[in-house]
């Protein structure tokens, strides 16, 4: 490839159409990092699923507009490899795994929401390999990436040296004012007590109980950085990958051009510098052991030995073999609970979710557990050693598995297999070097406003939906860091990107999602999909056969038809309702929050119900509310109770409500049952609340069936505490049939001293029983064995 031909003119109204899809391909990459993605099993990526399906749908015309004027030979969409195949064949998986639900009563929004998601990296996949045709597309792709990884590593570090510091100190100000004021005596400072609560409430803060303890030890105990999104071990993983391209393209930079300058050099350090300090602070074992492993392969291959390259294919095929053997030997029950407790603290709650997981695939080997629908069917098989209720395996391969059952685990290894195929190539595949391809001096200006354009789609996004520009607003401009580094280099040499480099990031991704949840967080794995192009890619000549040439003009038509069903039925399906639903959220939050009115709250949560037939979140909101309001009616009545003033009109009031509230209360225990009959928290709610319904009404018919509900709770999900006491509770309030609960009152009771001795075994401090929860076992234990 020839300077000439890189800066040969163009048609006019060809190249702007070309350089606009490259900008808006490298603006929604930008986009990707700059949410939460751990939320997109609730639908907050939906508009980006739309955004790349709008994106292929044009790069499919422009392809068959070229194809139809035999003009441009780089308009041709990328022949479909083994990355498209083990991508299609995940979404494949996708789609059969949400059918699954539906049918089954699962969590069908979050089923469909994932399932788009994969739909919408399938269309980018496609987008990128295309793009990666052409030399130029390729390392400005890179360039983006780095851009991306260099301003999350800066708002990291600004988190871990001034965000946790300055919010440890406005929460511990928060508590000791609360706590001050609530000891005041004759209730003086019960209204400025009232308005920390709010406040607290309005972020989000717990105010007691277990959660309290975790959101506190998080805060206080933990400064690891997570930049824009909800978890450390999502920055890691990218910073990681990034990292292994920086270090991968610097060295092969300074092999094919020695006389680089040293302030190009000196840009590039810095912005390694960045990306490994942030990395470290993330304390993310698995991330580490990603960039070492990449950092380990390009040291390998850079050494062109033929020693070394044997070593890297004996490694490939040994770690490979590795895997399959433990792999083998957790699913048949060979590698169990013991040799698991003697390994590694720091690798053994790992282990504890995986063996959880293989449980629960042995009951669902060729489906999974759906997209979005794991916890549900693993707290069923969760170790009692193991505290928390994961939302994923924190593996990528047994996530695939029980995301898209059989169909998606097949595609995963397809890719894994596609990636470690081109690893263990000759040495001068995998370098491929062009010698007389000249080094350009200046990123291209499509990458900078592609960047730009990223972060005023994403900043657009967020304020048409309502969510002002904080004061945090300033502080995420530390992600622009990435952009003013990328300028920067305008004086320098930007030096070229070999497909070792994508290779060796793809492998680091690989090894940290072995430990670590992101198989279902769209912006992880799109950069891994990313990354595999990059080092896989190469130029495809062009056919002029008539065969070849009815294909360029079917299959990018063909493709584009189908780029635009994807995003009409996204928006049809997920989109509007999904937003729709989630605007009433908001308001109904504000109603209960901050405006103190349930009832309006209500209505709010009863319309975004309404907006999204499928939403599990409303109809928890509003069955969680509906059985608080008839505690309220509880506490009252008590009250009344222990007044002398029997037979007053308020207590008539009391009794008419009671009769109203109740099949309410019902009736939205039965609606969030249906939206999720997988969810033992459903039936919780629904045993909580009829409950309160036979205390309120000294109902033994409705006690009875609360801890026949309860029963199936502890089914559903076995190794809680808290679940146990609920069902002891609920025996012993039976006094009148006490007698029959004899032997189940003495399980459930043995149970529940068992567990606690795990949790007090393995320092799981908010799951202790406390004093009065001991009373409550010792009167079980009393009334079982008269």
């Amino acid at each position: 490839m020839h300077e000439d031909y890189l800066n040969r003119p163009e048609p006019t109204e060809d190249r702007l159409m070309h350089l606009s899809l490259t900008m808006l391909a490298f603006a929604l990459l930008t986009t990707a990092f700059l949410w939460p993605v751990e939320d997109a099993v609730n639908g907050s990526g939906l508009h980006l699923v739309i955004m790349w399906s709008i994106l292929g749908m044009l790069h499919g015309l422009r392809c068959w507009r070229a194809s139809k004027h035999d003009k441009d030979p780089e308009s041709l969409l990328a022949p479909f490899g083994l990355l498209d195949v083990g991508v299609l064949l995940i979404a494949i998986g996708h789609v059969v795994g949400t059918i699954v639900v539906f049918r089954e009563g699962g969590d069908r929004r979050s089923a469909l929401n994932l399932t788009f998601e994969w739909l919408g990296l399938l269309i980018a996949l496609r987008l990128f390999r295309s793009l990666s045709m052409a030399r130029r597309q390729t390392e400005q792709t890179f360039q983006v990436i780095v851009a991306i990884a260099v301003g999350l590593a800066a708002y990291g570090i600004w988190q871990h040296h001034v965000f946790y510091p300055e919010q440890s100190a406005w929460y511990l100000a928060q508590r000791t004012e609360l706590d001050h004021e609530m000891a005041r005596s004759g209730g003086a400072g019960l209204m400025r007590a009232t308005e920390i609560i709010s406040e607290l409430q309005k972020e989000g803060i717990p105010l007691d109980g277990a959660n309290r303890i975790l959101w506190e030890n998080r805060l206080l105990s933990s400064s690891e950085p997570f930049a824009t999104f909800s978890l450390a071990n999502t920055l890691a993983g990218v910073l990681a990958t990034a990292l292994v391209l920086m270090v991968g393209q610097l060295s092969f930079g300074r092999m094919s051009n020695p006389r680089m300058t040293m302030f190009s050099v000196a840009i590039s350090m810095l912005q390694i510098v960045l990306v490994a300090y942030c990395l470290i602070l993330t304390k993310s074992r698995s991330a580490w052991a990603g960039a070492a492993a990449g950092i380990i392969i390009l040291t390998i291959v850079r050494s062109r030995t033929s020693a070394g390259l044997k070593l890297l294919r004996w490694g490939v095929f040994g770690a490979a073999g590795v895997s399959g053997i433990v792999g083998l030997a957790v699913f048949s029950g060979a590698l169990d609970k013991e040799v698991i407790l003697e390994s590694p603290r720091s690798l053994q709650f790992r282990l504890l979710y995986w063996s959880g997981t293989l449980k629960m695939l042995e009951q669902h080997p060729l489906t999974g557990a759906g997209p979005g629908n794991f916890r549900q069917l693993y707290l069923q098989h969760k170790a009692d050693e193991s505290s928390e209720e994961i939302r994923d395996p924190h593996n990528f391969v047994l996530e695939s598995w029980s995301a898209g059952g059989i169909i998606g685990l097949v595609g995963l290894t397809i890719l894994i297999l596609s990636t470690l195929r081109s690893l263990i190539a000759t040495d001068s595949d995998l370098a491929d070097s062009t010698p007389d391809e000249p080094i350009r001096k200046k990123p291209n200006r499509i990458i900078i406003r592609g960047l730009l354009l990223g972060f005023a789609i994403h900043f657009g996004w967020e304020w048409i939906n309502g969510q002002p520009f904080t004061e945090d607003f300033v502080n995420r401009l530390l992600l622009l860091a990435g952009v003013v580094l990328l300028m920067a280099q305008s004086s320098g040499q930007c030096m070229r990107l070999d497909r070792t480099s994508g290779l060796a990031a793809t492998v680091a991704m690989m090894v940290n999602l072995l430990a670590a949840g992101g198989f279902e967080m769209p912006a992880v794995m799109l950069l891994l999909l990313v990354c595999a192009t990059l080092g896989t890619s190469k130029t495809e000549p062009v056919s002029g056969t008539a065969t070849a040439k009815l294909s360029r003009k079917l299959i990018p038509l063909s493709h584009s038809f189908l780029c635009l069903g994807v995003a009409i039925v996204v928006l049809k399906f997920g989109l509007v309702p999904v937003s729709s639903m989630e605007r009433q959220l908001l308001l109904a939050e504000d109603m209960l929050n901050r405006q103190r009115n349930p009832r309006a709250a209500l209505e709010s949560y009863s319309k975004a119900a309404e907006s999204d037939p499928l939403a599990v979140i409303p109809r928890q909101r509003i069955a969680e509310l509906e059985t608080y309001r008839l505690k309220e009616l509880e506490s009252l009545q008590s009250l009344q109770r222990e007044s002398d003033e029997s037979g007053s009109p308020d207590e008539a009031e009391v009794a008419s409500k009671i009769n109203q509230l109740i099949p309410n209360a019902i009736e939205a225990c039965n609606m969030l049952i249906s939206a999720d009959r997988r969810s033992s928290y459903a039936f919780r709610t629904k045993a909580d609340c009829l409950a309160t319904a036979a205390r309120l009404q000294q109902d033994s018919g409705m006690r009875k069936e609360a801890i026949i509900e309860q029963q199936r709770v502890v089914q559903m999900y076995p190794s809680s505490l808290e679940h146990w006491i609920e069902l002891i509770d609920l025996y012993l309030a039976d006094a009148d049939t006490i007698g029959q609960w004899g032997q189940q009152i003495q399980s459930a009771s043995d149970r529940a001293l068992e567990l606690n001795e795990i949790n007090h075994q393995w320092g799981h401090q908010d799951q202790y029983l406390s004093e009065q929860q001991m009373q409550l076992l010792n009167q079980a234990r009393e009334m079982s064995n008269p």
